[in-house]
């Protein structure tokens, strides 16, 4: 019988990674388990939703007999590992009953596992373009616009973060069709010439919490063709997607260039404000007034129905006009707290009260470009 010694302090956080990927309600059941296979002492785990597929790898000791491959419960062994601190487990498989034998000294537990055979492994159709990128450049790729990512199912490529390559930088974009962020990056050592990829929601937010626990001098290795995307962190982890293949929005279309009513506010100032107000406003719409005057931005959100109002000034640069202008609350928020600035000063550059306005940073990071654009609303 095959034995893999191991410290659950090790293996479990590697397990809660791969977890990531399996979904709460499969159609195929042995997408519920991981596929565990050893090799040279080092243990790989692969989840699998039969659209993403990540594999991590720890080490472990493995005795008495040939290297194994099996699949074993997911949410079952995260479970048990979680009750036994950090302790040293020996699990032994029994290949004639089919079961894993965990044994941690003080005790042990006894779960099944079945052949590897049946668990669903990503195949690559056709060559993958291929490049190499710091790994923390990855992540402010996909992270950046992430927040915008629409979760409506019935308009899937807005699903997605689209990733545009061209020969001397990379752009990202996320929307829903309310708000909008394209985040922009001088690459000058991708050479791919000009191509674009849609990349699902839950795939980008893993690889994005991944990339979280390397280095500031890893690299990831990506590589992509029209179908599928992948993405290795030596030593790390290895996902591989499915893409989707739809039209994504012209971006680049839909942000307004002349917007010329440009105001300067202190972007912790506003989401305070923003987040005292919102309370007060009607749930269902999110409503909030914006009146802009010198110096000064009102923020105002009321509820007819239960006769509740809240108003509060912001300082602000802003000398033009009085301008008025009406907002989903919870989305100008969003676009407004997600914008990262040095100075902690933010830009709304605004043209009509029916027209979009684009938020951004005062000061742009050296080589980047972060534009996020707000839909306005009708307010009384």
């Amino acid at each position: 019988m095959t034995k893999i010694v191991f410290k659950v302090d090790e293996l479990l956080p590697k397990l809660v990674q791969v977890s990531q990927v399996v979904s709460q309600k499969n159609t195929i059941r042995i997408l519920d388990y991981v596929r565990c296979s050893t090799a040279f002492d080092e243990l790989t785990i692969t989840a699998s939703d039969n659209e993403t597929w990540l594999s991590v790898s720890v080490k472990v000791n493995v005795e008495g007999g040939s290297d194994a491959l099996f699949c074993i419960e997911a949410s079952k062994l995260i479970a048990t590992l979680r009750m036994l601190g950090g302790a040293t487990v020996s699990l032994e498989l029994d290949e004639t009953r089919k079961i894993a034998k965990g044994d941690y000294g003080n005790g042990f537990f006894e779960m099944p596992y079945v052949d590897a055979e049946e668990f669903p492994m990503s195949v690559v159709n056709g060559e993958l373009k291929e490049f190499t990128m710091p790994a923390t450049r990855l992540r402010n790729l996909l992270q950046q616009p992430l927040f915008a990512v629409s979760a409506d199912d019935l308009h899937p490529t807005m699903t997605c973060i689209r990733l545009d390559f061209e020969n001397d930088k990379a752009v990202s974009c996320g929307t829903d069709g309310r708000i909008l962020v394209r985040y922009t990056q001088n690459e000058s050592n991708i050479g791919l010439g000009e191509d674009g990829i849609n990349v699902p929601q839950k795939p980008a937010n893993v690889i994005s919490q991944l990339i979280a626990a390397c280095g500031d001098d890893d690299q990831v290795n990506m590589g992509f063709n029209t179908t599928q995307f992948r993405v290795v962190a030596k030593s790390s982890f290895s996902l591989s997607t499915r893409l989707n293949t739809g039209r994504y929005p012209n971006y680049n279309a839909v942000i307004p260039q002349d917007n010329n009513l440009v105001v300067s506010i202190k972007k912790d100032e506003l989401v305070g404000a923003l987040r005292r107000v919102l309370p007060f406003g009607n749930a269902k719409t999110c409503a909030v007034t914006c009146i802009f005057s010198k110096d000064k931005l009102n923020l105002s959100a009321r509820d007819v129905d239960y006769s509740t109002h809240a108003t509060e000034n912001v300082p602000c640069d802003y000398f033009g006009d009085e301008f008025k202008i009406g907002f989903n609350g919870n989305q100008l928020m969003e676009a407004v707290k997600n914008i990262n600035t040095e100075n902690g000063e933010i830009i709304i550059a605004l043209k009509a009260p029916e027209r979009a306005a684009v938020v951004m940073p005062h000061s742009q990071a050296f080589g980047c470009e972060y534009v996020s654009m707000v839909m306005p609303m009708m307010v009384d």
